[in-house]
């Protein structure tokens, strides 16, 4: 099968971090600063137009907060802006491309506490060019609950989920949905691996529907 994805994320802050949930994930930090809690979008929210044997490349660019307007230090998210393709012919009937976008974005409480929100979606650009909305979701994460010193912290998020996909709304009937993420990270440059930390997030979520 021949797919190609490309993904290019903005972000306005170095402390987000994408990952899905229930998932352990391995990657490089900073050594002298502590690991704040990832960014996570979960999988009920991601895109589904990205073929799942797909080789995605990213490109990270910082943005300048001031160009916001904004307090970076309570202001922060990231935007990803992706194009999908099977790499058929376009007039082809096997042809499949996408186009896709997902937005997160976090306003810090204090020093663990940040409220976060995320939106997203995707346009075919085959097959119909359908336009595709993600169920979209309000947040409250802790990256602080629980520290055994500079090695292992839990942290823990909270979504209350904001119906906007047509299988929410026409399908499923749901009214929300509740998702309650514990995050167990481990910062190994203490015991000798510099830059490099462990994270596992499961997920457990509770919908409300109108039946």
């Amino acid at each position: 099968m021949r797919n190609i994805a490309l993904t290019i994320i903005l972000l306005s802050s170095l402390n987000a971090v994408a990952q899905t949930s229930s998932s352990m994930s391995l990657s490089a930090a900073p050594a002298a600063t502590p690991a704040p809690a990832p960014e996570v979008v979960p999988a009920e929210t991601q895109s589904t137009a990205t073929p799942p044997t797909s080789a995605v490349n990213s490109i990270k660019t910082n943005v300048v907060p001031g160009l916001l307007n904004v307090d970076p230090k309570k202001f922060f998210g990231a935007l990803s802006v992706g194009y999908n393709s099977n790499l058929y012919e376009r007039n082809s009937s096997s042809s499949v491309a996408s186009t896709s976008a997902d937005a997160v974005l976090n306003y810090r409480l204090n020093k663990t506490n940040v409220m976060r929100g995320y939106v997203g979606g995707s346009q075919e650009q085959t097959q119909g060019r359908e336009t595709r909305l993600n169920d979209g979701f309000v947040a409250w994460v802790n990256d602080g609950f629980w520290k055994r010193g500079p090695v292992a912290t839990i942290g823990q998020q909270v979504r209350l989920i904001v119906p906007m996909s047509d299988e929410s709304v026409k399908r499923d009937e749901r009214i929300t949905g509740v998702t309650v993420a514990p995050t167990f990270i481990l910062n190994l440059t203490p015991v000798g691996l510099t830059g490099v930390m462990l994270v596992y997030q499961p997920a457990a979520t509770k919908n409300f529907h109108k039946y």
